[in-house]
């Protein structure tokens, strides 16, 4: 497998902005996935598992009740830097609610993100975003992105069901981005920890080719909490 490690950017997660629609304009875009990787029980015992959040980006709500497990856009906007925050899920009146995180982030024109709403050592809300290669995906093949945001280094092993006799490994490093290119196939994975012991799965997927696969694996070791996230589609990428 072709493995290539993605630029970590330990910043919030945003988009915002009015959106563009001339064809003219597209390139001048930007396009972000978000996904909730911050298990309520890791934050406190007595939490809902699901942490439901708002978001809102320059005092914009774009995305309500988010939940721990979501993988949820792309939101568009103008490239430009703008202002995030994370909130307490209100359903009442959204994003009202008690303030999660909030920091500033600058996207690029024409570029597309994955921002995580994770957690710190310390069980604090934090952002992560990394940037997306959607470089066209060869015939027979497809693309999967994988974020190890837990605070320990995984390893993600795949066996091919169909066509049989490939396999693979992944090591992916704590706060890091892997991204592989696959044959199209029926798959089987597991991950597991540096001592070799399994920490989720085993899972099993259909890769199908020209489409790109997000993975997201959240929780903790410690606890064994960890969990796999998605996968999230962006499909028809050629």
């Amino acid at each position: 497998m072709k493995l290539n490690l993605g630029r970590t950017f330990m910043l919030t997660l945003a988009v915002g902005g009015a959106m563009l629609t001339g064809p003219a304009q597209a390139q001048a875009q930007t396009y972000l996935y978000i996904a909730h990787a911050a298990s309520g029980r890791n934050v406190s015992a007595t939490a809902n598992p699901a942490m439901p959040v708002d978001v809102s980006v320059n005092s914009n709500c774009i995305e309500k009740g988010l939940s721990f497990g979501d993988i949820n856009g792309p939101f568009t906007g103008p490239a430009g830097s703008f202002t995030f925050k994370v909130t307490m899920a209100n359903t009442i009146s959204p994003c009202s609610g008690s303030t999660v995180f909030s920091a500033p982030v600058t996207l690029a024109a024409g570029g597309t993100y994955l921002g995580i709403i994770t957690l710190n050592a310390a069980n604090a809300p934090i952002g992560q975003i990394y940037p997306l290669n959607l470089a066209p995906i060869p015939g027979g093949q497809a693309r999967f992105d994988v974020v190890n945001t837990t605070l320990q280094n995984l390893n993600a092993s795949i066996t091919a069901i169909s066509p049989g006799g490939l396999s693979g490994k992944l090591s992916i490093p704590a706060s890091s981005l892997k991204e592989s290119g696959v044959i199209a196939g029926l798959y089987t994975g597991t991950v597991t920890d540096s001592s070799a012991i399994v920490r989720t799965g085993p899972i099993s997927v259909e890769i199908v080719a020209r489409n790109q696969y997000l993975y997201v694996l959240a929780g903790s070791v410690t606890n064994n909490s960890v969990q796999l996230i998605g996968p999230k589609l962006i499909r028809g990428v050629f």
